[in-house]
């Protein structure tokens, strides 16, 4: 026809070898960059959660000045709601009308600040009214002697605290912690009961999150559900890293494998007790 042509130069597709070629570009590049864009988001949450332990830790010593040094105390020496998180939603909050708790106090800085945003519970503990971080529960309250009643420590006030820079004072709490209010607190002071290292390190993984960012492997529920036993639970969770809040205000993110090296340590030197710690000064800051 009159005005129309065919092309004389035929279209050639990509052949098998290109699209290969092409395809493992592409693989390349996504092993690349998935990898970059996992850390990057592993330390965005982990600068959220950083953060919050900061502002939870300029609430704790406002109390503390507004309260002549007292620490607020947890559920585990209390009535079970008088708990240390409640105690300084007030020093958190600004006045509002989202009354979530009955009352005239806007709770969203405080739901905000008492939850990690890499914490799978979260949900859960929002709505239970609990918290991402627990209290180290030497600074609860003095402990005494079931018996007789008798003072055994007492760091639950700040002029009892001679290092606060080494002192922790809040961790991130495991998965596998209940998301009750009534699980404010670690139970730190029964680590040092555990028998053996590795039962030891079982009962740090039941309380905190070592490897809360970047960490591999399964978690270890409190009654041990899964199976692990013996030797085998030194093999876990040893991989990542977690933020902790330290008496003075400062957030230190101590690695994994750092902390199982302490607990599993022989003899086993309870660091988070704050008359211990003087002497493990500045070895993890």
């Amino acid at each position: 026809m009159p005005g129309s042509h065919r092309s004389r130069h035929p279209v050639h597709g990509f052949t098998l070898i290109e699209l290969l070629v092409v395809v493992s570009i592409i693989a390349l590049l996504l092993g690349v960059l998935l990898p970059a864009m996992s850390g990057a988001r592993t330390a965005a949450l982990q600068a959220v959660s950083s953060s919050n332990l900061r502002q939870l830790g300029i609430a704790m010593n406002v109390y503390m000045d507004d309260h002549d040094g007292t620490m607020p105390r947890s559920t585990h020496f209390g009535d079970g709601v008088d708990s240390w998180i409640l105690t300084l939603r007030p020093y958190i909050n600004a006045p509002g009308t989202n009354a979530s708790f009955g009352d005239e106090l806007d709770n969203t800085a405080f739901d905000r600040v008492r939850l990690c945003p890499a914490d799978p519970q979260g949900a859960a503990r929002l709505q239970r009214g609990g918290s991402s971080y627990i209290l180290n529960q030497h600074l609860a309250d003095a402990v005494r002697d079931p018996f007789t009643l008798e003072v055994l420590s007492d760091f639950s006030n700040r002029r009892f605290i001679n290092c606060p820079s080494c002192t922790y004072t809040l961790f991130i709490a495991a998965d596998g912690k209940p998301a009750e209010l009534a699980e404010d607190h670690a139970e730190n002071l029964g680590w040092q009961l555990a028998p053996t290292p590795a039962s030891r390190w079982g009962a740090v993984l039941a309380d905190i999150e070592p490897g809360r960012f970047g960490g591999t492997g399964p978690d270890v529920e409190p009654s041990n559900e899964s199976g692990i036993s013996g030797e085998d639970m030194l093999e876990y969770e040893r991989t990542g890293r977690s933020s902790y809040l330290f008496f003075d205000g400062h957030v230190a993110s101590i690695e994994a494998e750092v902390l199982a090296q302490l607990v599993i340590a022989e003899p086993f030197a309870d660091f988070t007790n704050p008359g211990e710690r003087q002497a493990l000064a500045g070895g993890l800051r």
